[in-house]
Protein backbone atom coordinates (compact mmCIF):
# COMPACT_ATOMS: atom_id res chain seq x y z
CA UNK A 1 0.00 0.00 0.00
CA UNK A 2 1.92 3.10 -1.16
CA UNK A 3 1.60 5.97 1.26
CA UNK A 4 2.16 9.60 0.38
CA UNK A 5 5.25 11.07 2.07
CA UNK A 6 5.98 7.85 3.90
CA UNK A 7 8.98 7.37 6.12
CA UNK A 8 11.84 5.71 4.25
CA UNK A 9 13.01 2.34 5.49
CA UNK A 10 16.57 3.66 5.87
CA UNK A 11 15.40 6.54 8.06
CA UNK A 12 13.17 4.21 10.06
CA UNK A 13 16.09 1.87 10.76
CA UNK A 14 18.36 4.80 11.63
CA UNK A 15 15.83 6.20 14.11
CA UNK A 16 15.34 2.76 15.64
CA UNK A 17 19.09 2.23 16.00
CA UNK A 18 19.81 5.66 17.49
CA UNK A 19 16.88 5.19 19.88
CA UNK A 20 18.49 2.02 21.18
CA UNK A 21 15.91 -0.34 19.68
CA UNK A 22 16.91 -3.72 18.42
CA UNK A 23 14.39 -4.85 15.85
CA UNK A 24 14.60 -8.51 14.99
CA UNK A 25 14.44 -9.25 11.27
CA UNK A 26 11.06 -11.02 11.19
CA UNK A 27 9.43 -7.96 12.77
CA UNK A 28 11.23 -5.17 10.89
CA UNK A 29 8.85 -5.02 7.93
CA UNK A 30 5.75 -5.38 10.09
CA UNK A 31 6.81 -2.57 12.44
CA UNK A 32 7.96 -0.38 9.55
CA UNK A 33 4.58 -0.74 7.82
CA UNK A 34 2.71 -0.10 11.08
CA UNK A 35 4.69 3.10 11.76
CA UNK A 36 3.95 4.36 8.25
CA UNK A 37 0.23 3.64 8.68
CA UNK A 38 0.16 5.51 12.00
CA UNK A 39 2.06 8.48 10.54
CA UNK A 40 -0.26 8.70 7.55
CA UNK A 41 -3.36 8.53 9.75
CA UNK A 42 -2.23 11.39 12.00
CA UNK A 43 -1.36 13.65 9.07
CA UNK A 44 -4.92 14.99 9.24
CA UNK A 45 -3.66 17.08 12.16
CA UNK A 46 -1.86 19.28 9.63
CA UNK A 47 -5.25 20.43 8.29
CA UNK A 48 -6.66 21.55 11.65
CA UNK A 49 -7.14 25.30 12.17
CA UNK A 50 -5.82 25.91 15.66
CA UNK A 51 -5.28 29.64 15.27
CA UNK A 52 -7.68 30.54 18.10
CA UNK A 53 -6.44 27.93 20.55
CA UNK A 54 -3.71 28.69 23.07
CA UNK A 55 -0.95 26.09 23.41
CA UNK A 56 -1.50 23.69 26.27
CA UNK A 57 1.35 23.57 28.75
CA UNK A 58 1.86 21.50 31.85
CA UNK A 59 1.53 24.58 34.05
CA UNK A 60 -1.84 25.45 32.50
CA UNK A 61 -3.07 21.94 33.31
CA UNK A 62 -1.95 22.32 36.92
CA UNK A 63 -3.60 25.74 37.15
CA UNK A 64 -6.93 24.28 35.95
CA UNK A 65 -6.73 21.47 38.51
CA UNK A 66 -6.08 23.95 41.32
CA UNK A 67 -9.31 25.85 40.65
Amino acid sequence: MPLENQLSKALFLHIAKTSGLTIEEPYTDKLFNYVNIVLSSIRVIEDLDLSGIAPLTMTSCLEEEAT
